[in-house]
């Protein structure tokens, strides 16, 4: 993998289903854990905040959503305790009609940036991760599960 952004990743996959129903799948926190591979078996512990367990270390992370949804936005705050959180993914969902393609389509791209110190076998692996995360939100979606 060519990673040619040493400090964002940047993964898209274009779903056929409404922009609509793809925001509230990938902005439902307990659904995050569905797809996302460095948290699964999501559980909520408070307001928009949960945990869940990576699937490569077993570690525990917390995650808070913030969710806007007139801008089809969703940012997650991560970090190893509530009170240690930072920003560090966005996951926008694009309408179909935005980007030539039809209205029950869209594009979901997820962000993430890499904080300084970062190895880069860790940086690989997140990347490769959120790329591969796109194929299950795209399968999940169209499935409808």
């Amino acid at each position: 993998m060519d990673i040619s952004d040493p400090h964002c990743h940047t993964s898209s996959i274009a779903v056929r289903c409404s922009p609509e129903t793809a925001f509230a799948y990938v902005s439902d926190g307990l659904r995050h854990g569905d797809w996302t591979l460095g948290s699964m078996d999501r559980k909520a512990v408070g307001d928009n905040l949960f945990t869940g367990t990576s699937m490569f270390d077993r570690s525990q992370a917390y995650i808070r959503l913030r969710t806007d949804p007139e801008n089809l936005m969703v940012y997650a705050d991560i970090g190893p305790s509530p009170d240690r959180l930072v920003p560090k993914n966005v996951i926008r969902v694009t309408p179909g009609i935005n980007v030539g393609r039809g209205p029950n389509e869209c594009l979901v791209t997820l962000m993430t940036w890499r904080t300084k110190g970062t190895a880069d076998q860790v940086w690989l692996q997140t990347c490769s991760s959120h790329d591969t995360e796109m194929f299950i939100i795209k399968n999940r979606l169209e499935r409808g599960s």
